[in-house]
């Protein structure tokens, strides 16, 4: 017979290994684009390095506006057990919001910051990539 301690080891690990598996395939994904940058020059990787933490911060911004209707939905749930209705329009309100706030962040960043954000400068030469 096995000890408690020894099943919820066991359990934690099959939990766990998928999300390791996932952080690893994410730093050679990290790797990757690193090596790939490096080639243009540094002015590449340090525009690329402000770009992936500018989308994380966004990222990060809109997993919490994404995750407030899990309470929302569940206290729904909990005041009445079949009121499809109004989880439903939590679940639409989430998506309008997440669909705008996506829509004028696109905007917004899809627009170059400052002349030379535009492509040229970053190791290319002065001259547009293809």
């Amino acid at each position: 017979m096995r000890s408690p301690w020894r099943l919820e080891a066991g359990a934690l690990t099959a939990l766990a290994l998928p999300m390791i598996a996932g952080n690893i395939a994410w730093a050679g994904i990290a790797a990757t684009d690193l090596l790939l940058l490096g080639r243009l020059g540094a002015g590449a990787v340090a525009s690329g390095a402000l770009a992936i933490n500018l989308f994380n911060a966004l990222l990060i911004f809109g997993m919490g506006l994404v995750t407030a209707a899990a309470p929302l939905i569940a206290t729904e749930r909990g005041r009445r057990r079949h009121s499809v209705r109004d989880v439903r329009r939590t679940v639409h309100q989430t998506l309008r919001a997440a669909a705008v706030r996506a829509a004028r962040l696109g905007a917004a960043v899809g627009k170059p910051i400052h002349p030379a954000a535009d492509g040229a400068g970053c190791g290319t030469g002065g001259r547009r990539a293809n």
